[in-house]
């Protein structure tokens, strides 16, 4: 589920232990499989038939943000509309205490995700029959005047029958429902940065290309071991809306062929979900025995776009309008909407630690930071970031970045790495972050906690708007790093 920041410590029934029990009319929750700053999930039995299900419980401190509940409910409502083989089914919407539950098929075989973790590169058959079925499932939607939105492979689910893996799509959480009001704007900036269309990026109408184009991103993916775009969230973004993709060295021509139609500037110019699906078909035929590409010495993307280099590779098909430098573009995204999850990467975290290690500070061991950068509702940062280093103390530091104009108190803690976790160490305080156009990304810290020893920690980053909102929307919000030993 999207990772979207928590607005207070309360965590509520999803955060509680809740093993055995029965909620709604007939599910039994075992154990938990997987959580998110909106909710946790949970593996189940329907108690009537014995299947196996996936149920969400939603935060009970959400209940106080409308829109977050109201994007809980139209997932329902989504899933009921688009019925396909390769869409995770929706059984029912309940409540659970003061908090709502979503019951789900239960899904064994893990995200896409894991398995190209797990093996680096698909052969081109397979990637291409994969996304054959999450293709005709995006027609299906598309049909039904619903773009998903947030394509991805953590949102695409491996179900194993015998020696076969099909696919199920999941997480229609930001979806968009073409022609109806809907909880987001249709010109709201969502996704996930690494796979969001340059008419996304822009705050441009929700529309079915963009789906594509991120479909277009996966397949890439799959078959090189990367993104095409690479560095952290602004330029991934720029890459999008500036940069023609590279071609793999050593990807087939077929496989490129596809890919460059879905990764078109222009919505225009790329194929519809069923075309798109009958060429993956095709591609499945063609690409029968040649193996998977060498995966890349390492998990991350292709390497940063040098900005030197952007106006002479700067893509004849690109509409002029979404220049990345126009005036207000960075504001637009920052403020326009929901943002969920994207890789940054590990780093230091930042020029003033860097020089607080010149000065003999105990900052030699190497930072570790939250492998994404999640945004609450409109107003909120895009970029909230905690790092950790471990040495003979524990040190912490957030990065955060805002429109110009935000104003925010934020909190650096550290709590137990379970789940609804008690507080151990902090918080370290930096109030008032202002920022500005000129410096619209800050830190707080680095700071030194007194960690208790023998225990698994996470760091939490936390912030709360001292200004006035840009666009009015929660009040704050919250996000975890990479847990830590200590």
């Amino acid at each position: 589920m999207p990772p979207t920041p928590e607005p207070d410590d309360d965590d509520g029934t999803a955060a509680a232990d809740l093993s055995g029990r029965r909620v709604g009319s007939s599910y039994v929750l075992i154990c938990p499989v997987g959580r998110g700053a909106t909710g946790t999930v949970w593996r189940g039995l329907e108690s009537a038939t014995g299947d196996q299900v996936a149920v969400k419980l939603l935060h009970e401190g959400l209940l106080r943000q409308p829109k977050l509940v109201s994007r809980f409910v139209q997932e329902r409502s989504i899933l009921k509309m688009v019925r396909h083989e390769h869409v995770v089914g929706v059984r029912d919407l309940f409540s659970v205490g003061e908090s709502l539950g979503l019951a789900m098929d239960f899904v064994a075989g893990g995200s896409l995700r894991e398995r190209l973790r797990r093996e680096g590169t698909l052969e081109p058959a397979e990637a291409a029959r994969l996304l054959a079925q999450v293709a005709a499932a995006l027609a299906v939607a598309h049909g039904l005047g619903v773009v998903h939105r947030d394509v991805k492979p953590d949102n695409i689910l491996l179900q194993t029958e015998g020696d076969r893996e099909d696919v199920r799509l999941t997480d229609f959480g930001i979806a968009r429902v073409l022609d109806s009001p809907g909880v987001t704007s249709s010109h709201a900036v969502v996704g996930t940065p690494h796979y969001m269309a340059p008419e996304a990026i822009s705050g441009g109408e929700a529309a079915p290309a963009a789906d594509v184009y991120a479909l277009g991103i996966v397949l890439f993916e799959l078959v090189s071991g990367r993104t095409p775009y690479a560095g952290e969230p602004f330029a991934v973004l720029r890459g999008h809306l500036d940069e023609r993709p590279r071609r793999p060295v050593g990807m087939a021509d077929a496989v490129w062929a596809v890919i460059a139609r879905c990764l078109d500037k222009d919505p225009s110019r790329r194929p519809e979900a069923t075309a798109l699906r009958d060429s993956l078909v095709r591609l499945t035929r063609e690409m029968e025995g040649v193996p998977a590409m060498p995966a890349p010495g390492k998990r991350e993307s292709a390497r940063p776009v040098d900005p030197k280099d952007q106006a002479k590779r700067r893509p004849q098909n690109r509409p002029h309008d979404w220049a990345w430098g126009r005036r207000g573009f960075l504001v637009l995204v920052l403020t326009c909407g929901l943002l969920t999850a994207g890789v940054i990467g590990s780093r230091a975290p930042s020029r003033r630690d860097a020089a607080a290690a010149g000065k003999g500070t105990q900052t030699s061991a190497a930072w570790q930071c939250g492998d994404r950068f999640t945004s609450g509702e409109p107003g909120h940062p895009l970029i909230a970031q905690p790092c950790h280093a471990l040495g003979v103390v524990v040190r912490v530091a957030g990065h955060l970045a805002a429109p110009p104009g935000v104003r925010a108190d934020v909190e650096l803690s550290v709590r137990e790495a379970v789940v609804g976790g008690a507080v151990v160490a902090g918080p370290h305080t930096c109030e008032d972050l202002t920022f500005t156009g000129l410096d619209p990304r800050r830190d707080c810290g680095p700071a030194t906690l007194d960690v208790p020893h023998g225990g698994r920690y996470v760091v939490t980053l936390s912030w709360h708007y001292t200004g006035a909102k840009i666009i009015s929307g929660g009040s704050g919000g919250r996000t975890e790093g990479v847990p830590f030993d200590w």
